[in-house]
């Protein structure tokens, strides 16, 4: 397996870099739970919004190497509009594409690949039922050529901008699948927001004798939750890849304060303490780098044990560094409304969002028995 990027893969994050330090540049770090419209328009006119989705719904048609490419180069300049290259590439985007039917996914893709502030959120956890999915207690009940939903869904991200929501289900047979409901259906409800710790506005959407017509499942029988989450795994990866822009962004920030900030009449650079803690901060990234470059570098989506692998390196060690950036900024980091204080909040929550750790560990453990150590092909 060979890492090292080709010159298209170069030339894609050098050009989305030149792109962001041009248009992006001024409010840098600044948007955090505002939606930035005005960069996904920018995005879109140039192709990286939507990268890896069809091109027949708008998208580009790439990989999803080419999108963590063009997220690498936006993200050296804005980390928040460079989660855009997050949100419109993987996720419930690429189960649309996969599962629906066309004029579905021609509905909802397309505005999302011109940079619309529309999105397709998921509905999948519930109060009773977090990590756990499969304790799930939504029903989809068999009404000839319709699905009678009924249920109530949690800390449902950016439900109120989403046309549409991908509906995870207890189906008639006792299987988990999913249907597509539009954000207008009939029975259909959603609740006032909660905010989380980073103020991004979390909903309960509220299922009552919801009629989806059947044209709108995406996926059905013994193997559709299987079928679902191998989707999804990608989208855990490429979310650890969004949090290593933000924590490279911070790290870059801290390694320039450490070099400038004096006391005691030196540069605090200058201290083995933080000296020390500069170089693990250096090495939880290029790791942390590393693991999701194999992830996503591969023909195939990333199987479970790699994704899970990631998920939890990632997840942890890109914590340490927002935490250590802090640590060097002190006061300066930890009052007001600091890039990190917004990034410590943000990683923190994706500690639990996408499953924990410890339910990650759990996976990787059942994919070794099954399976053993994932070798490099």
């Amino acid at each position: 397996m060979d890492l090292t990027l080709t010159d298209e893969h170069r030339q894609i994050r050098r050009a989305a870099r030149e792109l962001a330090e041009r248009e992006f540049a001024e409010d840098a770090f600044t948007w955090h739970e505002e939606y930035p419209a005005e960069n996904a328009k920018v995005l879109a006119e140039h192709g990286f919004l939507g990268m890896t989705l069809p091109e027949e719904y708008g998208g580009g048609g790439m990989g999803f190497f080419d999108a963590l490419m063009a997220m690498e180069g936006v993200g050296e300049v804005c980390p928040d509009t460079a989660l855009l290259l997050v949100t419109s590439n993987t996720g419930n985007m690429q189960i649309v594409a996969k599962f629906a039917e066309e004029q579905y996914a021609k509905k909802y893709l397309e505005p999302v690949c011109a940079g619309e502030n529309t999105y397709v959120a998921i509905a999948m956890s519930e109060p009773g039922a977090g990590s756990a999915v499969t304790d799930m207690t939504t029903t989809a009940e068999d009404d000839g050529d319709a699905w009678i939903v009924n249920g109530q869904k949690a800390w449902v991200s950016r439900a109120g901008k989403s046309a549409a929501f991908v509906t995870y289900v207890r189906l008639p047979d006792g299987n988990i699948g999913s249907v597509l409901v539009d954000g207008d259906n009939p029975g259909l409800e959603i609740g006032d927001p909660d905010y989380n710790m980073y103020d991004e506005p979390q909903y309960s959407i509220y299922l009552d004798d919801c009629r989806v017509d059947k044209s709108r499942s995406l996926v059905t029988g013994p193997e559709s939750f299987k079928e679902q989450i191998r989707t999804y795994n990608v989208n855990r990866v490429m979310g650890m890849a969004g949090n290593w822009v933000i924590a490279k962004w911070l790290f870059e920030d801290a390694l320039e304060y450490a070099q400038h900030r004096e006391q005691g009449g030196q540069p605090i650079a200058d201290y083995q303490a933080v000296s020390h803690r500069l170089t693990d901060m250096a090495i939880n990234l290029e790791t942390s780098r590393w693991l999701i470059y194999r992830a996503l570098s591969g023909d195939e989506l990333p199987g479970r044990a790699l994704s899970c692998m990631t998920k939890v390196h990632a997840g942890e060690k890109l914590h340490e560094v927002v935490d250590s950036a802090l640590q060097i900024k002190a006061a300066n980091g930890f009052v007001g409304d600091t890039p990190e204080s917004y990034a410590y909040r943000r990683l923190r929550g994706y500690l639990i969002a996408g499953g924990t750790p410890d339910i990650h560990r759990n996976n990787v453990a059942k994919a070794l028995f099954k399976h053993g150590y994932p070798e490099v092909e």
